[in-house]
């Protein structure tokens, strides 16, 4: 979003992520562990500028 503000822009903007993911890893041969895990994560981002 941007407005006219004095003799330039003043222009702000967000952003937000978010990841759920989920790994069931099964090694039937024995070779290597299974595994069995649950990421998540979040990121938010702002920027204003003048």
């Amino acid at each position: 979003m941007s407005r006219p503000l004095w003799q330039g822009n003043l222009s702000f903007g967000g952003e937000y992520t978010y990841t759920d993911r989920i790994n069931n890893y099964v090694n039937e041969q024995g070779i290597l562990n299974d595994d069995h895990s649950n990421i998540r994560e979040d990121a938010v981002s702002v920027r204003c500028t003048l």
